[in-house]
């Protein structure tokens, strides 16, 4: 008889596999991408930042709905010296106000918030302005949710079992 917590573990790597296999043959579509241990969808780069400013430090807004996550990835971008957070918001409704007010390189967006949902936050914010990166940050790793990001415009996905150190990787990639 099986440990609950290994089946959890077991059907959790499968996932995050299945994810990973959905990325690499999104980008061998694509001719190829530039991906970390998550995947940026190639056909999606911008050509230019927002403004057409240079920029030394990467501007991100975090959108999630759990104070943990919110703090595991201030931890993670905190050893990157590259990264300023300048917004987080935890209710999904309150993402396009804060990209108008703070203007951030990119959006880390999770699926699941209360009030408005990640798919209809990514759609609102291409409405406001196409050219803005978003990176989908969800627990969720199966294809559908992977392909309903891809299809509303997002520039990668992470899964939240991602390494800590390879977030940042990730998001630059998004760029």
């Amino acid at each position: 008889q099986r440990d609950p917590d290994t089946g959890a573990a077991e059907r959790r790597r499968e996932g995050v596999d299945r994810a990973a296999k959905l990325l690499r043959r999104y980008r061998s579509n694509r001719g190829g991408a530039a991906g970390a241990a998550h995947g940026c969808f190639e056909g999606s780069r911008p050509r230019g930042l927002k403004g057409q400013r240079q920029v030394n430090t990467l501007r991100v807004l975090v959108a999630d709905d759990h104070r943990l996550m919110l703090a595991a990835v201030r931890r993670a971008l905190a050893d990157a010296p590259d990264f300023e957070i300048v917004h987080e918001v935890s209710v999904g409704s309150h993402v396009l106000p804060a990209v108008r007010d703070s203007s951030p390189d990119v959006v880390l967006l999770d699926l699941r918030m209360p009030e408005l949902d990640g798919l209809e936050c990514l759609q609102r914010l291409h409405k406001h302005d196409p050219s803005i990166a978003v990176v989908i940050l969800s627990s969720y790793s199966d294809p559908e949710q992977i392909e309903a990001a891809r299809n509303g415009g997002a520039r990668g996905y992470v899964v939240k079992t991602v390494e800590p150190v390879d977030l940042p990787t990730a998001l630059r990639t998004a760029l």
